[in-house]
């Protein structure tokens, strides 16, 4: 068989009716739920209500349907349910050409689009349309020939003009037209629109729908768009209509044939009245007064009768007259299947690279921040000199060192991570990528800035504290506090996976991260304390890095300060002796003795430094895991909704 030629260019062997549908049949979706939080489940017994009953409707290729009904009648309800993310018993189908719309199938060949997602602020919106085309569009399209999709897709959504623009400076109505855009990049087949013209002017709602409005008739693609009031110009628009009551159909058909339908009822509509806002007005309670209430509620509940035995012939498919046609009716991009996993990768590291160079601030954040702090920690530690007190001073010059290289770390994953990790669990949604290639992606994306950075801070510290060692030492130094703020970004990462906010996960790490310090730094409190009264701590402490990462470098340090000239220590009777001779310590190996006992760290500095690095690959491995396992329905919720 002769390859077929798609209006884009690309070749497929595989043949591809143009007669598209989708027909959903007597729709029902139940579910169970709890009002309150989460604790409310353990006292009160969940509600059951019925959010859709018996839906009928149907569209076609080169068609706009447009649901609409006053507030909770169930529009974007029946949204989720054709797209099959809701969570309870549906009945009915929905079926795509015919066939039944699973979750897998509306992934590959439909998109969904909800305006209260969050993009990358900072990108362009070239940027943003480039790098989504690269992470859906196939291996069988050229960079060139999605590039060129690209442009066809800012020419047919009126955003050639805002090529160059910042997301964070788009208008609403511009905003709205980018993330329709998003999903129009692939070429689905259905496009599921959730209130597109909701909060913003009636001259950017007409512009939006009339580029919708356009793109179906050019390309002969379906979509569903949901509305409260649809306003005159927009009815227009319209092929076909459904006008839902709590969860019922009053009519779905063609938008032409309504007020035939309604006046052959006898429900005529007014002359120079909006259809859709009138037959609406029927069929939306009035709560004024009791009276009314019930008189309106049952006039809806009437016409969702008369409709289920009158209104079938008003929603048939009819073939368009001739001269309606779609010109070259293109196979759908979306047919040719996704990028692979290593393309994915590499596309999800330029963007993050892209997204780190437009926000300059976070950039020399993640450059100089820790250098920064470690010219203020070296000024309370410049050129130390032998002293009773060297011991300490070093210890609590390498502990702080250990502190603010994690708690920074911390804080520069929470701000830098968190734009990644929400477009993540929304793009995840639609099939994009997976959680390992973002976790993945970020670290990799951020490893050189981090290495240029962890060994600026050792050599600001190293040389000028008067720590002891040759390059190859202060190579040692600087992969220790590596470990460390590896460990502590991937802390903070783990976390991100349940907390939002970038700020409360800053804080739960942190506040995690000063607890293990304390327990775990062997410098403000001691092992050997563990074994008098809390001995289950110390097993706690083999759970953290900072045992490690704090035994290799006070081993590396401490224990080989000499001799202080000390003729007495704290274990001799030192009345007879003047106090100006007493140290504590006599070297930095009694200082190790006091503060680790025999059988609380390992024996050598190697011991310890390799596990470092072990702690590093285990919690990678833990936050991959995370990442790669299905999460509960109310966490994931959470995060693809602003």
């Amino acid at each position: 068989m002769a390859p077929i030629m798609n209006g884009n260019g690309i070749k497929s062997d595989q043949p591809i009716g143009s007669d598209y549908s989708l027909e959903c049949h007597n729709l029902s979706y139940i579910r169970s739920f709890t009002s309150g939080r989460w604790y409310s489940k353990i006292f009160n017994p969940p509600i059951t209500a019925q959010f859709l009953k018996d839906v009928n409707m149907e569209v076609h290729g080169g068609e706009i349907m447009g649901v609409v009904g006053s507030g909770g009648s169930g529009k974007t309800t029946l949204l989720n349910v054709i797209a099959r993310r809701v969570q309870g018993t549906t009945g009915g189908s929905a079926l795509l050409n015919r066939r039944p719309m699973t979750a897998k199938a509306f992934e590959h060949h439909c998109a969904y689009v909800s305006f209260k997602q969050a993009l990358i602020p900072t990108l362009c919106v070239k940027e943003t349309l480039h790098y989504q085309a690269e992470l859906t569009l196939g291996p069988a399209m050229t960079s060139k020939e999605k590039n060129d999709r690209v442009l066809v897709i800012m020419h047919d959504l009126e955003l050639l003009s805002h090529a160059h623009q910042k997301i964070e400076n788009l208008s609403e109505s511009s905003r709205r037209r980018l993330m329709i855009a998003i999903q129009l990049i692939r070429d689905p087949l259905l496009i599921l629109i959730d209130e597109p013209t909701k909060d913003i002017d009636a001259l950017s709602s007409y512009q939006l729908m009339y580029n919708l409005f356009q793109y179906t008739k050019r390309y002969n693609r379906m979509v569903v768009v949901t509305m409260m009031m649809p306003r005159s110009d927009i009815y227009q628009l319209f092929d076909r209509i459904t006008i839902l009551f709590f969860g019922e159909t009053v009519y779905s058909g063609y938008t032409k044939q309504m007020p035939v339908y309604f006046r052959q009822i006898g429900y005529p509509c007014p002359a120079y009245e909006n259809p859709a806002i009138y037959y609406l007005s029927l069929a939306t309670v009035d709560r004024e007064t009791s009276e009314r209430y019930l008189e309106t509620q049952e006039q809806a509940v009437k016409l969702i009768e008369i409709f289920k035995g009158q209104g079938e012939p008003f929603g048939q498919y009819r073939i368009p007259a001739e001269g309606y046609g779609y010109g070259s009716d293109p196979i759908p991009l979306s047919q040719l299947g996704r990028p692979d996993s290593i393309k994915k990768f590499t596309v999800l590291l330029r963007r993050n690279w892209a997204t780190l160079f437009s926000r300059k601030q976070l950039l020399c954040a993640r450059l100089f921040l820790l250098p920064l702090a470690a010219c203020f920690i070296t000024l309370f530690y410049y050129e130390m000199q032998p002293s009773k007190s060297l011991p300490q001073s070093k210890a609590g010059l390498l502990f702080n060192c250990i502190a603010f290289v994690s708690y920074l770390a911390t804080a520069l994953t929470s701000v830098s991570f968190s734009v990644h990790r929400t477009r993540y669990y929304q793009e995840s949604w639609d099939g994009a990528y997976g959680g390992v290639s973002c976790v993945l992606a970020h670290l990799f994306s951020m490893l050189l800035f981090d290495l240029f950075s962890i060994f600026a801070t050792a050599a600001i510290i190293f040389w000028p504290s008067n720590l002891t060692g040759s390059p190859i030492e202060y190579i040692k130094f600087a992969a220790v506090l590596w470990t460390c703020f590896q460990y502590s970004q991937l802390h903070t990462i783990c976390w991100m996976v349940f907390v939002k906010s970038a700020y409360k996960a800053f804080a739960l790490s942190s506040t995690i991260t000063s607890i293990t310090l304390i327990l775990a730094g062997a410098f403000l409190k001691a092992y050997a304390t563990y074994k008098i009264a809390t001995d289950w701590i110390t097993y706690v402490t083999y759970a953290s890095i900072f045992r490690y990462a704090s035994a290799a470098l006070n081993y590396n340090q401490i224990e080989s300060i000499g001799s202080l000239n000390c003729s007495l220590t704290e274990a001799t009777d030192f009345q007879r002796v003047p106090l100006a001779d007493f140290c504590r310590w006599e070297n930095g190996s009694s200082y190790l003795r006091e503060i680790y006992s025999e059988s609380t760290v390992f024996p050598d500095y190697w011991s310890n430094f390799a596990a470092c690095f072990v702690a590093v690959g285990a919690l990678g491995l833990i936050t991959i895991v995370l990442y790669a396992i299905p999460l509960p329905h109310v966490v994931e919720r959470k995060f693809r909704y602003k």
